[in-house]
């Protein structure tokens, strides 16, 4: 009886790289309203987030990315933090009080 493991075997050279994967720095991203879209791996946008994720660590015992990248979201093309609140009261009327972003941001409250 063969042994499954007869075919393994440490790596022997490196081989070409296949083309037609693309760069590895895509995202596939589902949004809301049903809809996909592929977008470039942004370092800033992560820097962003990681540090959105960190502030909300420190202060709040909170490590969710999730959470962080929500609310990169929102701040996108807000000038000013009244405007960011402005979007964030809009959001919290508009929906039920039971959506998972609305319970994130009560979270503090509890």
């Amino acid at each position: 009886m063969k042994s499954g493991f007869t075919s393994i075997a440490p790596k022997t050279g490196r081989t070409a790289k296949k083309g037609g994967y693309g760069s590895g720095k895509e995202t596939l991203r589902f949004k809301a309203s049903g809809q996909a879209e592929i977008g470039q791996q942004d370092d800033a946008l992560d820097a962003g987030i990681e540090k959105i994720n960190n502030i909300l660590e420190s202060f709040m015992g909170i490590n969710d990315s999730e959470l962080a990248t929500q609310i990169w979201e929102l701040s996108d093309g807000k000038q000013n933090s009244m405007d960011f609140l402005r979007k964030l009261s809009m959001i919290r009327t508009s929906r039920h009080s039971s959506s998972p972003m609305n319970l994130s941001l009560n979270y503090g409250a509890l």
